[in-house]
């Protein structure tokens, strides 16, 4: 009979998720695109005419080149902000909402990523149909207000025709309409691949202002500068199926529902074999990411997290264990799959979501494993088991080897403190004189007695070479013999995940995906890595399928978005640092505090899971019982001494060491501060402030005007207040041509 109070700890834990996803669903509700009209749809620009990119007819469309050419300095300057997008098929009408009012909808049903490309006389547009989004917040709500009608999202979603679009998917596209919302109009799309312009789509716009929550869908096509926007659907649905489920993983028990871990503890691994070498908090990273159910490791800028986490990814590899990488943004997980492969050497052994470049390299990889062509034959692999094993020992005797060296080293370098101490005191009597002889004559004859120590240092050097040269190919073997034992025993599911990645339908690509079991994949493809709202489209809500998971900027990260990731792991390292740019909500708190009361929440809970003001990595601080399972990375390596010394000294109480700290570095003048007479102001822009930094800027630009590209430095500007970022982009566009954003990036 299940105990009670486990079972009333179950009941809370299952409310705070649903609470959690209520808070996520109501920060992101408004990130949908929902008026291509809205001041910050910047550079909107309406394709006239017929429609060429959709079709596959053409691969790019003429632009006015000024206005292209404006676009994408914006685009240059918000990259990481905003994105150029395609937008197809906008959805034009007044929608009513919960509380009687309208608002005008001119939503894109489609998105495509697009790019600019300036030449000397001209500009064109291009798009990636293989990149195609739908505007799933807006349907899903029309769905909502539809009556009569059961339609899901995800069945709408999955029946979507993917472009090219031919006569014939149009046709579908319109029926689906019709049949999925009842109050759209989808009939003007038959005029496709004929367009509408700007000005009959602002008519249209006008027009519905007489007929609420009446829609229609125009074949118009608009390209845009448009804010970036978080996937959320596929959060929201993972995050229902935890709050209904029966069993969470064990990251999630300590998380949640506070259960104690050291039960949970693994025995320590006999070793952790990673081609570099790790500082002793790293190692401990290691260790407690081997062993414990959740760890917290807090990395300040430039002391190496990105190379921590791939180091403990190919450490679980190394005993033939799986992981999951999940971060906040497509570019940390490319940063982090870069030093995989800096680590590793070029391999196949990694899957990164939303692959993109990486997919064509993935299926010629398995395609020619299953043709056979990277396949050894038995007698190989026999071969490659002894040279393994000999391997093996050879890299023991490398250990022993090093660990020896570093206590010869370490001795020595002591021995020569001591004789310095020595020769460089003063006795003041002749028997102190005579102790103080016999001293320097004793330490100088032990000197003499060990190698010179830049032989010693050499001879580490040449044995870590050497070790960290064997370890990868230990790691290499391991993975080719993973590959051949899936090969043996599940050759159909790699054929169908190779089906899955060939298929140009999502649909159809995610049927496929669904038959294979991921831990059949795990032979081939141990590491897995993922942008955080992107994993439900490649990796199934499993209990514990991993071994671990790694969350990558978590000071950054939510707590709802992050508790899928944890689900699916035995284990669980989360990676921020406190200091740094928090997880942003404008969540108001009297929203907050109702959702709390409509879930149940204990005043207790709202505040341990205020979503508002805690990232995930708060909340784990807090969860995590023993500071064994908490560690500090301490080594900055990024930045010149003047550079970090404000940050050492104000956040971290000096406690990192500047390991670019050197009587060359110290003297280098890399931080210049600029009085402004009068500059002082309140708020968030200063005129004065930003007209100094364009003249600088431009000063620059004009003192490398003379020098290659490839020579120019890369500049960048940064303020804490988005009002100046907005006055000095505007005066940086007026002034400098579009050539000046590209040679200094």
């Amino acid at each position: 009979m299940p105990d009670s109070s486990t079972s009333s700890q179950a009941t809370t834990a299952r409310a705070t998720i649903r609470f959690l996803r209520a808070c996520y669903e109501a920060d992101n509700r408004e990130m949908a695109v929902a008026n291509l009209f809205k001041k910050n749809i910047r550079h909107l620009t309406f394709i006239d005419g017929e429609e060429h990119l959709l079709c596959d007819m053409l691969s790019r469309v003429p632009l006015n080149r000024d206005q292209a050419i404006v676009a994408q300095k914006e685009a240059h300057l918000q990259q990481r902000e905003k994105s150029l997008l395609y937008c197809a098929f906008p959805i034009v009408g007044q929608l009513i909402e919960g509380d009687s009012r309208s608002r005008a909808l001119c939503a894109p049903l489609l998105f495509y990523p697009a790019t600019l490309a300036i030449e000397e006389h001209a500009a064109f547009v291009e798009i990636d149909l293989n990149g195609q989004r739908v505007n799933s917040p807006i349907l899903s709500a029309f769905l909502a207000q539809g009556t009569g009608n059961n339609v899901e999202l995800d069945d709408l979603l999955n029946e979507l025709p993917r472009a090219p679009l031919k006569p014939s998917e149009v046709q579908l596209l319109i029926a689906l309409l019709h049949d999925s919302i009842p109050h759209l109009d989808a009939w003007s799309l038959t005029e496709f691949p004929q367009l509408h312009d700007e000005k009959r789509v602002r008519q249209a716009l006008k027009l519905s202002e007489a007929t609420p929550n009446q829609f229609t869908c125009l074949p118009a096509c608009a390209i845009g500068l448009v804010p970036n926007s978080p996937e959320t659907r596929g959060v929201l649905f993972e995050l229902d199926e935890l709050a209904n489920g029966s069993s969470l993983s064990m990251p999630l028990k300590v998380a949640i529902e506070g259960v104690g871990a050291t039960k949970a503890r693994r025995a320590t691994p006999r070793k952790h074999r990673v081609p570099t070498v790790l500082s002793r908090h790293q190692q401990q990273v290691l260790r407690s990411a081997a062993t414990a159910p959740l760890s917290l490791v807090v990395g300040p800028p430039g002391t190496g997290k990105s190379y921590t986490i791939a180091a403990a990814a190919i450490d679980h590899l190394s005993r033939g264990e799986s992981v999951l990488i999940a971060c906040r943004t497509q570019q940390a997980v490319d940063v982090i799959g870069d030093m995989l492969d800096k680590l590793l050497g070029p391999n196949q052994c990694v899957i990164r979501g939303a692959q993109g470049q990486n997919q064509p390299a993935l299926k010629e990889f398995l395609e020619q494993i299953l043709q056979g062509i990277r396949v050894r034959i038995r007698s190989e692999r026999d071969e490659n088991t002894k040279d393994a094993t000999r391997s093996s020992r050879e890299l023991d005797r490398f250990e022993r080897q090093l660990a020896k060296l570093e206590s010869a080293i370490a001795s020595h370098l002591r021995d020569e403190r001591r004789w310095g101490d020595v020769a460089s005191s003063e006795a003041t009597n002749v028997i102190l004189r005579a102790i103080t002889h016999l001293k320097q004559v004793w330490l100088e004859s032990r000197l003499r007695s060990q190698p010179p120590i830049w032989e010693q240092i050499n001879q580490y050097y040449t044995s870590l070479r050497e070790s960290d040269k064997l370890t990868r190919d230990l790691l290499k073997q391991g993975i080719e013999d993973r590959i051949d034992e899936s090969l043996k025993t599940h050759r159909r599911d790699l054929t169908t995940f190779l089906k899955s990645l060939r298929t140009r339908s999502s649909t159809r690509q995610q049927e496929l995906f669904a038959e294979v079991d991921p831990r059949i994949l795990f032979g081939a493809f141990p590491i897995w890595l993922t942008a955080i709202p992107e994993a439900s489209g490649i990796i199934p809500l499993q209990r514990e399928l991993f071994d671990v998971a790694i969350v990558d900027e978590a000071t950054q990260c939510d707590m709802a978005s992050c508790l899928p990731i944890f689900q699916r792991a035995k284990r669980a390292v989360v990676v921020g640092d406190p200091q740094q740019l928090r997880h942003i909500s404008f969540l108001a708190n009297d929203r907050l505090l109702r959702l709390g009361k409509e879930f149940g929440l204990s005043d207790e809970l709202r505040q341990r899971f205020h979503y508002r003001d805690k990232s995930i990595l708060d909340l784990l601080n807090e969860s995590i019982t023993t500071q064994d399972d908490v560690h500090f990375l301490d080594e900055h390596f990024r930045s010149m001494p003047q550079i970090i010394r404000f940050s050492n000294e104000r956040f971290y109480g000096n406690s990192l060491s500047v390991m670019r700290l050197s009587p060359e570095t110290e003297s280098v003048r890399c931080v210049q501060p600029v009085f402004i007479p009068d500059g002082k102001k309140s708020g968030g822009a200063n005129e004065l402030e930003a007209a100094a930094i364009v003249e600088a800027l431009i000063h620059l630009v004009d003192s490398q005007a003379g020098i290659p590209s490839q020579a120019c430095q890369s500049i960048g500007v940064l303020s804490p207040f988005r009002d100046q970022v907005d006055l000095i982009a505007k005066q940086l566009e007026q002034r400098l041509p579009l050539t000046a954003f590209e040679r200094h990036q």
